[in-house]
């Protein structure tokens, strides 16, 4: 074989492994979540299972953890709205209603560590013209046992969400500036 296509295959497969490289390398980075500040003001991880399940037909879906942490952190991205009420000892129970847009959204939802739960909904610009936009949005009514801590946790920062007995506490309005 010639020195110049020798050469070349040599280049070439150099080039290919590198680009293979950097694409997988950026591909495990994407999906690498970083701490956020709350993960060390509130450091710990509690024992926590789901309790109890519930889907119902107005598109409510209810859980009920077990709950033994001393705060719950709400960390939410986009028009998440977040109230809490008093509830039960010992158990969170997380109350979700999602009004997409045109049956459309993209939303993770995760319980994490036992204290944490993550919420994030991105809702797609508009639709046909002629069709009304419903506004798009998740809804949690939390309710949270006697003397645990609210904190709900945005881009913008984190604001606490004091529970007060017998009543209903609006910590972030759906339509919140979105995150």
């Amino acid at each position: 074989m010639r020195t110049g296509v020798r050469t070349g295959w040599i280049v070439g497969g150099g080039a290919l492994s590198v680009a293979l490289v950097l694409a997988l390398a950026i591909a495990v980075w994407s999906e690498i979540e970083l701490p956020r500040a709350y993960d060390f003001a509130y450091p710990g991880s509690y024992g926590s299972s789901l309790v109890e399940s519930q889907e119902s037909s107005d598109g409510r879906d209810t859980r009920v953890y077990s709950l033994a942490a001393p705060w719950v952190i709400v960390d939410v991205s986009g028009p998440v709205g977040v109230s809490v009420t008093p509830g039960t000892a010992g158990r969170l129970t997380v109350e979700r209603k999602v009004t997409p847009v045109l049956g459309s959204h993209m939303m993770r939802e995760t319980w994490e560590k036992g204290k944490t739960l993550r919420v994030s909904l991105d809702c797609p610009g508009g639709g046909p013209p002629w069709e009304p936009l419903s506004p798009c949005r998740a809804d949690y009514a939390l309710g949270v046992p006697p003397g645990v801590k609210v904190v709900v946790v945005t881009d913008s920062g984190t604001v606490p969400c004091p529970l007060t007995p017998a009543a209903r506490t609006v910590c972030r309005a759906p339509d919140a500036e979105a995150d």
